[in-house]
């Protein structure tokens, strides 16, 4: 089964204009930042919208000399579906492109999980209270999935909720699909204070501030790292626990 990347991004956000192309760390913009993060991986697709203010997207997946697919603005699950289909993936590893700190280990445990369970229809991390970790506000992690299956939530609901954010559906029933679930690393359990996707202006500082305190390349950054630089600075996790708070998934 060929499997791929698929990235979602687009201008459009309300919360925090423009920001998958004004620069986060190193003159370097969020997107950038996950792109070089990526490009050494698996086949990787960019999937944007039509809209013109998504023109800069296309720009910098051709700088990366990485394929764009433009769909639907509102209709995510289509984007996704077509894009898919046009690049020829049966699973893909579908990944927001609003989370600079993505874990390429906790991709690469996708992968090696998909080899093992190519029956399944979705396989991602969860939670000690079984949530899935896309609904959490880590932005560590990705989610892989079939494009069978994303089909077949396309074809039983036309729900906003379902088309808007992909695999939603996937997991509110999984009586219809078969999901396989991996655990959390130990570190990262029971931790409900961590929000590094980055959605308004103050999560954007709160990650620029962990790079400035870091000393390192992002790239070279672990995990465990950031958790260990959240924890050592209060204001930071008080910061992070008020956008949990106001930012609810």
């Amino acid at each position: 089964m060929q499997i791929g990347i698929i990235i979602q991004a687009r201008l459009g956000s309300t919360r925090l204009k423009n920001k998958m192309v004004i620069p986060f760390y190193d003159d370097q913009s969020i997107l950038q930042i996950l792109l070089s993060k990526l490009q050494n991986t698996i086949p990787i697709v960019l999937a944007t919208t039509v809209a013109p203010q998504d023109d800069a997207i296309e720009a910098i997946a051709q700088d990366f000399n990485i394929p764009c697919y433009r769909g639907s603005e509102e209709n995510v699950l289509d984007r996704f579906i077509k894009a898919a289909e046009t690049y020829k993936f049966d699973r893909i590893i579908r990944i927001c492109a609003d989370n600079p700190f993505l874990d390429i280990d906790l991709i690469n445990a996708l992968i090696a999980a998909s080899k093992t369970n190519q029956g399944v229809d979705y396989i991602s991390f969860w939670t000690e209270n079984k949530t899935p970790v896309i609904k959490t506000h880590f932005g560590f992690f990705a989610e892989l999935v079939s494009i069978s299956a994303l089909k077949k939530v396309a074809e039983q609901t036309q729900n906003n909720l379902f088309i808007e954010h992909v695999t939603n559906y996937i997991y509110t029933y999984p009586n219809v699909f078969k999901l396989k679930w991996l655990e959390l690393p130990n570190f990262l359990k029971s931790r409900k204070d961590i929000r590094l996707t980055v959605d308004t202006e103050i999560d954007f500082k709160n990650g620029q501030k962990i790079l400035r305190d870091s000393n390192k390349a992002i790239e070279e950054l672990k995990t465990q790292e950031i958790i260990e630089i959240i924890d050592n600075d209060e204001a930071l996790k008080i910061s992070m626990k008020e956008e949990i708070d106001k930012n609810s998934k």
